[in-house]
C-alpha cells in the first residue's frame, strides 16, 4: 500500500501537484485529506479571519455559540480533558507572560483582587475554597472538581449559613460582635483531624461550619471534644 508520501493530488487552488501529505485532514475527503495544500489553507484562513475580526456582529454570535457550547456537558468535559492534558504547558506559557507584562499582570491582579475583596460575600467563599485547597494541599491530595460541586452546596447556601453569624456575640466566648474583619470560619470538628478526601468533604459540610471570633479560632486550634 502506498502511503501519503507517495501519493499526489492537485490542489484546487494553487493547481500545484503535491503529496496527499501536504494537503489538510479532511474525514470526508478521499483517504482522510481535503482538496486544498496546508499553504493555501492557511492563506484562506488568515483572510476569512482578518474579515470577521471586525464583524462585530459575526464577534456577537460566534462569541453566544462558543459560551453555550462551554458551558454544555460535552464543552466542560472538553475543557477539563484539554486542561488537564496540557497543565504543564499552559503554566510555563501562563508564567512566562507574567515575566514578559509584570507591570500590566500586577494591575489585572490588584484590580481583580480589590473588586472581589469589595463584596462581603466573595470573600466568605475566597476562605472556605482556601480552607479547601490547603488541606487537601496537607494530606498531597488532587482536587479532583470545583469547590462547591465537591462540598454540594452552592456559593449562595454558604454565604446565607455564614450570614446567621455576623453581627452577633461569638458564639464561643460571647463576649466579641463577630464581623467578617475580625472572625474565621471555623470548623467545629477539626479538618486538621480528617484522612481521606471524603473525611474532608465531611467536616467542611455546612453543619461543621461556624463564624467565631479571630481569638476564639486560635485559642481552639485543633483541639475537638466530642459531644
Amino acid at each position: 500500500m502506498s502511503s501519503a508520501n507517495e501519493k499526489h493530488d492537485q490542489c484546487r487552488h494553487c493547481k500545484r501537484y503535491l503529496p496527499l501529505i501536504n494537503f489538510i485532514k479532511d474525514k470526508s475527503g478521499r483517504e482522510g485529506f481535503g482538496y486544498h495544500c496546508k499553504e493555501c489553507h492557511k492563506i484562506k484562513s488568515a483572510k476569512y479571519y482578518q474579515k470577521r475580526k471586525d464583524d462585530s456582529e459575526y464577534r456577537t454570535v460566534a462569541k453566544k455559540s462558543r459560551d453555550k457550547y462551554n458551558s454544555s456537558p460535552k464543552g466542560k468535559q472538553t475543557i477539563a480533558d484539554y486542561c488537564k492534558k496540557h497543565k504543564e504547558e499552559r503554566l510555563l506559557i501562563s508564567r512566562k507572560w507574567r515575566k514578559d507584562n509584570k507591570e500590566r499582570s500586577n494591575k489585572l491582579a490588584n484590580k481583580s483582587y480589590h473588586k472581589r475583596m469589595l463584596n462581603p460575600n466573595n470573600r466568605i467563599i475566597k476562605r472556605i475554597r482556601s480552607l479547601l485547597r490547603l488541606a487537601l494541599k496537607s494530606k498531597d491530595l488532587c482536587k479532583t472538581n470545583k469547590t462547591f460541586d465537591l462540598l454540594g452546596y452552592s456559593k449562595q447556601d454558604l454565604v446565607n449559613h455564614i450570614e446567621q453569624f455576623v453581627n452577633k456575640n461569638c458564639i464561643a466566648c460571647n463576649q466579641v460582635k463577630v464581623i467578617l474583619e475580625n472572625s474565621h470560619i471555623d470548623h467545629i470538628k477539626p479538618i486538621s483531624l480528617a484522612s481521606s478526601l471524603e473525611e474532608i468533604i465531611e467536616l467542611n459540610q455546612l453543619r461543621n461550619l461556624r463564624l467565631i471570633c479571630a481569638t476564639c479560632n486560635h485559642k481552639k486550634w485543633s483541639h475537638y471534644h466530642a459531644a
